[in-house]
């Protein structure tokens, strides 16, 4: 072994081979610290160069070997550092397929909307009295509310209940509760019952009832208003429970049982375990949709409790359709 010149060594084995290391320390100035700098070390970098004997291979200058067990702690500070993002990278496209299947849920059957419509100059006593003229009020009640709220509610969709509000005041108090069929947002109808239009067209069709001018108090027409403020009730169907991963448990958490859910990471509603696209719905977390089965013959209603009667898979994609 000998060193010819400074900086480079050449060692001679047995065979004539010929290695060269570079031993020379860099200068230690921002421009010389490379990409490729050693993790805690800013005295040490390294950078490509053209080797003598047409090599390739990078030169490193380190000047001296790094401690073993400190190189091995900032290996295992940068695999934490690498297991943290992808931690969040999932928790995040998780709780992105949670609001979006709740949201879709909102849009069929989910939430309803409460509301109570103050009915002034009116006799509630009289009224009541006469089953047929109450019962004609409520049906006009109805009609009038699913016609006026938003476009693609129907009758059946509206529920009303008449009560005395103030005998004294003349007013009956009718309890509205809608719900929203698909593709109808309960907010919108929320936002529309509030709206004087919609007051003054119920008032309207009110006073075109047979009989109703004999409840009436004096000469005063029925006036129309909204009491207080609507409110979204949530109607929950099934479970609704997020199992998020790395360790998601083989049941829900919840109800202790799994019937029709959906994973986390490929978005199909599903009945049979494991996912049918081959994901790992313990990594990845799952949904417990339902876990019991009820005796249901529309798919609609399907997509909301339960989807076991036909084994059927649904992609969150089309839950909207």
């Amino acid at each position: 072994l000998r060193r010819t010149e400074p900086g480079w060594g050449l060692e001679r084995s047995a065979d004539a081979s010929v290695r060269c290391m570079d031993f020379q320390r860099l200068p230690q100035t921002p421009e010389h610290i490379g990409p490729g700098k050693y993790l805690g070390h800013e005295d040490y970098a390294w950078e490509p160069s053209l080797a003598p004997f047409g090599s390739r291979r990078p030169r490193f200058s380190w000047g001296r070997e790094p401690p073993a067990a400190l190189g091995k702690e900032h290996r295992d500070r940068a695999h934490r550092a690498l297991e943290q993002e992808k931690q969040a990278q999932f928790e995040e496209g998780t709780l992105r397929a949670l609001e979006s299947w709740l949201d879709k849920h909102r849009l069929n059957l989910a939430d309803v909307v409460v509301f109570s419509l103050k009915v002034q100059n009116l006799d509630v006593t009289r009224l009541c009295e006469n089953g047929a003229l109450a019962l004609a009020f409520e049906e006009k009640v109805t009609d009038s509310v699913a016609s006026l709220a938003a476009d693609g509610i129907d009758s059946k969709d509206v529920a009303v209940t008449l009560s005395p509000g103030s005998t004294i005041g003349w007013t009956a108090i009718v309890r509205c509760r809608v719900k929203p069929p698909k593709g109808v947002r309960a907010d919108a109808i929320a936002e529309h019952v509030m709206s004087e239009a919609f007051t003054e067209a119920v008032s309207f069709d009110l006073a075109r009832v047979e009989g109703i001018a004999e409840v009436y108090t004096g000469s005063w027409p029925i006036r129309v208003g909204i009491f207080g403020c609507p409110k979204l009730e949530p109607e929950k169907f099934g479970c609704h429970t997020l199992m998020p991963g790395p360790d998601a448990p083989e049941k829900c958490k919840e109800c202790s049982s799994y019937h029709f859910w959906l994973c986390c990471f490929c978005g199909v509603a599903q009945y049979e375990k494991p996912c049918a696209s081959g994901c790992d719905s313990g990594k990845f977390g799952w949904i417990c949709i339902s876990s019991k089965c009820k005796d249901l013959t529309t798919v609609d209603n399907a997509l909301v409790t339960c989807g076991c009667w036909r084994r059927a898979q649904y992609h969150i994609s089309n839950l909207a359709k």
